[in-house]
């Protein structure tokens, strides 16, 4: 990418060191949501193994679709956010931090201090194309 195209407006430092605690937390996050799950808890800490299938009313079995589906789309939230995380310290590794994935416009200053991880815009975002982004990420 040409030098021109490079934020000089940006800290890159402060954006770095706020995107390595994110990681920390999100790996952590999901390091705590897999060992539950591992314990046989949901991420309400309940134990799944107390609602067993068996001798159980439908009702409690719909509860508990429910509480699984919730807690498989936490972890795949948490997955994309890391996703997103090692995309944007890439980007500081490659100098193209706070440009779009998609078109290379320069992002909000004021989106990436909100969202130190955006890899879009926000007319990007809106248009859908941020869950087309999260597919390549974790295909990659």
């Amino acid at each position: 990418m040409a030098d021109s195209m490079k934020r000089s407006d940006l800290d890159f430092s402060a954006y770095q060191t706020r995107l390595l605690e994110l990681k920390t937390s999100t790996e952590q996050t999901l390091s705590r949501m897999a060992e539950q799950d591992a314990d046989g808890l949901n991420t309400t800490g309940n134990d799944r193994a107390e609602s067993s299938v068996a001798g159980n009313h439908p009702a409690d079995l719909g509860t508990e679709l429910q509480l699984r589906t919730r807690d498989a789309a936490l972890t795949e939230n948490e997955r994309n956010t890391l996703a997103q995380v090692e995309r944007a310290l890439a980007k500081i590794e490659d100098g193209t931090y706070g440009l779009s994935d998609i078109s290379g416009a320069k992002i909000a200053k004021e989106r990436l201090d909100a969202m130190p991880h955006a890899t879009l815009t926000v007319e990007e975002a809106e248009a859908g194309e941020y869950q087309a982004t999260n597919e390549r990420y974790n295909n990659a």
